[in-house]
């Protein structure tokens, strides 16, 4: 069986751990990391939840709560699709 993967997604003051996609290139220590999350958004529940220039955190981990941070950047870009 495969481990169970655990990831903590911080935007803002606001903690997201109901299974956000999330996709990382890059970890702490780099000057060029990037990050994607996607909401879905029925009824445009996300719409003001976070905006440019929020403080993003996300940890991952094998147990839960995660605990190893893998990220710490800022909101640049926001795409409603």
């Amino acid at each position: 069986t495969m481990a169970r993967k655990y990831v903590e997604l911080t935007i803002g003051s606001t903690v997201y751990t109901n299974g956000v996609p999330v996709r990382v290139t890059s970890t702490i220590g780099t000057n060029n990391g990037f990050f994607e999350a996607r909401f879905k958004n029925p009824a445009g529940t996300y719409s003001d939840t976070f905006s440019i220039g929020n403080d993003v955190q996300i940890k991952y981990d094998l147990a839960n709560p995660p605990t190893t941070n893998i990220f710490r950047g800022i909101v640049e870009d926001i795409y409603f699709e």
